[in-house]
């Protein structure tokens, strides 16, 4: 992680498919997703609202736990916040922010979604061999 003053912890659901750049030599380097972001208030009316964050994942070693996110999917993320600008084809100067992760995990909890997800993968990587312990068989417990 770079600058220490430019760090962000965001917990949030990704919004889209990710979408993948490839370089010139067709490999992939570039993952883009939205993240929305609860706030931490709510409004008058009891509701809460999210912030839709732009982030950028970039780095070829990442890409294969990339492939791996799906929309509605709930991360946790920790980046810096970016800035850049641009001229667009009607002479506008365009401001643009969004978070560069450096890391990323899923995370699961109270209405995560994942609950059938998790179940899924577990049929799917079924062990065969299950060791089930007691708890006061373990020596720390």
């Amino acid at each position: 992680m770079g600058n220490p003053n430019n760090t962000s912890i965001l917990v949030g659901r990704v919004t889209n498919e990710p979408k993948f750049i490839k370089n010139r030599h067709g490999q992939e380097f570039s993952c883009r997703f939205v993240l929305a972001v609860s706030r931490n208030y709510k409004c008058s009316d009891g509701s809460t609202r999210a912030d839709f964050l732009p982030v950028h994942l970039d780095g070829i070693q990442r890409m294969e736990h990339a492939h791996r996110i799906q929309k509605g999917d709930r991360l946790v993320l920790t980046g810096a916040i970016k800035s850049d600008n641009y001229t667009d084809a009607g002479g506008n100067q365009v401001y643009t922010m969004y978070v560069e992760a450096d890391s990323f995990s899923w995370t699961f909890g109270r209405g995560s979604g994942w609950e059938a997800h998790g179940k899924q993968k577990a049929a799917e990587a079924e062990p065969d061999d299950v060791l089930e312990l007691e708890i006061s068989a373990l020596p720390f417990a």
